[in-house]
């Protein structure tokens, strides 16, 4: 979810980081699902991307199959 909103602002990874403060490398993992972001980066990322925190985690995020 979060590439898809940052690309739907039209900015780059750099562009995200600066103006959120959280550093590309990051951005990079948790758009690649290698990690998540704790609550502090999360509201960093919405509050850039103009967006609720719960936009930015996929809708079966924490669900396990059966």
């Amino acid at each position: 979810m979060l590439k898809e909103l940052r690309k739907a602002k039209g900015l780059t990874m750099d562009e995200l980081a600066k103006i959120s403060g959280v550093s590309r490398v990051s951005i990079n993992r948790y758009e690649l699902g290698a990690r998540v972001p704790d609550i502090i980066i999360a509201s960093k990322l919405a509050k850039a991307l103009e967006c609720r925190i719960e936009d930015l985690v996929p809708q079966d995020a924490g669900r396990k199959a059966v």
